[in-house]
Order: structure tokens, then sequence, then C-alpha cells
């Protein structure tokens, strides 16, 4: 059985024994007889570290040891040295804490449970019940005043009659540790934390959807939600020189560059209508190559040859992307064939076939009036 050092989160040197050591596939899987390495649980990833000087690269609990995953062999009965890469733990115990804040805050102003946690590059929460995003921005503001406020984080073994309230999201089959932050949250956890809620510094909510009847939402906290916002911060000055405004008028900028675009289309697609009607002859069968119209475009002549110009069947090709539409033709009854000797992709109902054909533009020009011309 492994003594775990790693309750103390500001542990991260110390000596152990070497209890076992076997081969798994590409690394070796090493127990002590006691390690600060936390293993993965709980949402926490484990940490990460040395053993002397070979890496640690992963720990994860087996039963009542602690297993970890080293690059390099050593002897049974070896006394290690074990060093904990600290950058890495400091950055779960903060984010882990500032989870807490902030599930500890919706749970006592909305009664939603945590019932799902995970950290990755962010910490994705899962919410028993539906919030909004106004709902969310002001848990945040909250949660940013309880960090600023510099609250003791505490770790509670409390005996069973005197337990008391506390979240948890599965049942406890073994000795109960409670993490508690005083006025915000009382958690059955066992992962390490910060000693004072001023160690985070800042907490930001990235996202939020619906999810399984309740909430899911991202969320950052400490350096990574630093880097987040100087990195959007630099976006948004680069967009603003681009705008020519000023950094607090971007969206007041892009929404009128919208309109502008939206107008510019408005006029170009006039333009573009006039030019379909004049390339549409009479015939009822239209085959017409274009170049460098977009798939947008491309669909545009199509309608206006069909419901304006009253063409029953056309092919719209530009550079090899294509829409056909006919009002009496079965077009699936061609789309493998036209794939086939056009080497292409795409596909559609039996009214419009639209996608890409590889083949040069004679090619396309003999297999389509061969077969409409044909039906």
């Amino acid at each position: 059985m492994t003594k775990e050092l790693f309750k103390d989160g500001y542990l991260i040197d110390f000596q152990a024994t070497v209890l076992s050591c076997e081969k798994d596939k590409d690394c070796y899987k090493v127990v002590l007889d006691q390690s600060a390495f936390y293993p993965e649980a709980g949402g926490q990833p484990s940490d990460k570290g040395a053993l002397e000087q070979y890496s640690v690269i992963d720990v994860q609990r087996k039963d009542n040891d602690i297993v970890h995953f080293v690059d390099q062999p050593f002897e049974v009965g070896q006394k290690v040295q074990g060093h904990i890469d600290w950058n890495h733990r400091y950055d779960l115990m903060q984010q882990h804490t500032a989870e807490h804040i902030v599930s500890g805050l919706i749970h006592q102003m909305y009664g939603f449970d945590n019932v799902g946690f995970h950290m990755g590059k962010t910490i994705t929460v899962d919410i028993s019940g539906f919030l909004t995003w106004e709902q969310l921005m002001e848990i945040e503001t909250k949660a940013n005043e309880v960090i600023q406020q510099g609250i003791d984080v505490n770790v509670i073994y409390p005996e069973e009659n005197q337990e008391g309230n506390y979240r948890s999201k599965k049942e406890i089959d073994q000795d109960l540790r409670i993490v508690e932050i005083d006025g915000v949250d009382r958690c059955a956890c066992c992962g390490i934390h910060v000693a004072n809620t001023q160690e985070i510094g800042l907490m930001k909510i990235l996202s939020s959807m619906k999810h399984k009847g309740g909430t899911r939402f991202e969320m950052i906290a400490s350096n990574r939600a630093m880097q987040d916002y100087q990195y959007k911060f630099n976006q948004n000055k680069q967009i603003s020189i681009s705008l020519k405004a000023s950094p607090d008028q971007t969206y007041e900028a892009v929404e009128k560059l919208k309109e502008n675009m939206e107008e510019k289309e408005r006029e170009l697609s006039m333009v573009y209508q006039k030019y379909y009607q004049s390339r549409c002859t009479q015939d009822s069968i239209q085959i017409i190559f274009e170049s460098d119209l977009s798939a947008f475009r491309i669909k545009q002549f199509c309608d206006v040859l069909m419901k304006e110009k009253h063409v029953d069947t056309c092919a719209i090709v530009s550079n090899g992307q294509y829409v056909i539409q006919s009002k009496n033709v079965d077009l699936s009854q061609y789309k493998e064939y036209w794939n086939k000797v056009l080497e292409g992709r795409g596909g559609g109902q039996k009214t419009i076939l639209q996608g890409k054909w590889e083949a040069d533009q004679e090619i396309i020009e003999k297999v389509l009036n061969e077969t409409l011309c044909l039906s």
C-alpha cells in the first residue's frame, strides 16, 4: 500500500523505496512505498515529474497502490528521489479550486449539482440544470469576487456524525475527505487544491451549451485565463487596426462592415441575375460552362434558368464544380455513371445533383450532351 504524500499539494520533493517494477510495453510500472505524485482521479489529470532523472509519464491508482509509468526500470528495494513538476501541478491546483468555487456558487444560487467534470486544455463542467449565459456571467463575477477575498481552502476529515452538508457526484464508500471554502462550498473531493483563493488570480467562463437536460460549460483560471485574455486582446487589436476602429468599437465596426457587404451582395446579385438571363437561349436543355463561379453562383444560375426562364433541364459547370437540375428527368439514374466516367464525386436527389468532376471540359460536355440530350 502506497502512502499518499500528495495530500500536501505543496510537497514536490520526496524520497521513497521501490516496491515493484514491471515492464509495460514501452515503459515500466513502478510502485513505491510512498509517493507525492497525484494519480489521475476525480477529473483531475495526474502529476508529471521524475524519479531520479527519469521522466514519469503517467500516474494511476491500482487498488491501494499508486503506479508510476516511467521510461526506465528500477531495482526492487532501491531508494529513489522523486520530484514533481511544480508548474504543472500548481496549474491543476488552481484550475480545480476555481471549479469548486463556481460549482459551489451554482449549487447555492440555483440548487443544481455538478454531475460531470473533466480537466484538459479547459475545464469542462456538466450541471444538472439549465443556466443562461447571463446567469453564468453572474456566477463568473461572484466567483472572481470570492477569489479576490482570499478565503482559506481547508481539507476536513469529519467523523460520521459530524459530516454536515456537502456536495458529491457519487456515493462515498471510503474515508470522507471534504474540501471546504468557507461560505462558498463544501465538496467531497480527492483532488489537490490551493491553500487560499487569492492564489487563483482570476477565472473565466468561455462557452456554454445545453447538454443532457442540463448545461455544459467550459472555464479556465489563473495563467490560462490571462493567456486567453492576452491572445484575444491581441486578436481584437489587429481587427481594430484592419477596420480602422478603436479596440472598444470593433463590434460596431464589424456590424457596419457586414451591412455594407450585404448591400454589395444584393447589388452584385442583381448584376448576376441579368447576366444569367442573357446567357439563356430558348432551348429546353441548357448546358453552360463558366469560369470562376462559386458554388453559390452556380446554384443561383441554375435557379434562374429553371424558375424564370422555364428551362426543363439545365447543367451549369464551372472549373469542374457543377449543379444539374431537371423538371422531367430522373437525374439519379446518371449519378454513378457520371461520377465514374468524369472522375467525380457528388450526389443529390432525382431533380438536382451537385458536386465536382475532374475530367476536362470537352469530355464533360460530350458526356452531358450524350446523356441529357438523349433523355
